[in-house]
């Protein structure tokens, strides 16, 4: 019998428990947030673009969640100007990389404090917003897991 924090339970009678890894499968939802605003005081923000190699489980390293470098934040943010798109770092005029030096410093804060809580919680991304995920179709051929239980009713 097993039971969860909402009280539910669920007992499992005549089972046989398998273990397939490639049935099983972790998810974390560790992300970095505060960003895409943009700020007047600094002329512009930034923004982490889907699939930018700045993530937290890039920064996990020696037990422990790592401030980025200055070139991991100009690969992985993108930076918002007045009046100009969202573009990186790279594609910036020197002049427009000067302008958004206050924003990599912005940037780097908002993840610094982040990191800090999450080191200071002790936890790693394994525990952090993990779910799991179990696809039983993998542990039985389909044939044998279609099955049709029917109960015939009778009136007397």
């Amino acid at each position: 019998m097993g039971s969860s924090p909402s009280g539910a339970s669920i007992t499992v009678d005549r089972a046989n428990l398998v273990y397939d890894p490639k049935a099983v499968n972790l998810d974390f939802d560790l992300q970095f947030s505060g960003f895409g605003r943009t700020n007047p005081v600094l002329g512009g923000g930034v923004q982490l673009p889907a699939g930018s190699p700045l993530t937290p489980a890039s920064l996990f390293r020696g037990g422990q969640f790592q401030q980025p470098n200055q070139q991991e934040l100009q690969q992985g943010l993108l930076f918002m100007l007045p009046g100009q798109p969202p573009r990186h770092w790279d594609e910036l005029s020197q002049d427009e990389q000067n302008a958004a030096t206050q924003l990599l410093t912005s940037a780097a804060t908002i993840i610094q404090q982040q990191i800090s809580g999450w080191n200071d919680q002790h936890l790693t991304p394994e525990t952090l917003s993990a779910s799991y995920h179990l696809d039983l179709n993998r542990f039985v051929k389909v044939q044998s897991a279609m099955k049709i239980l029917t109960r015939r009713l009778t009136q007397n």
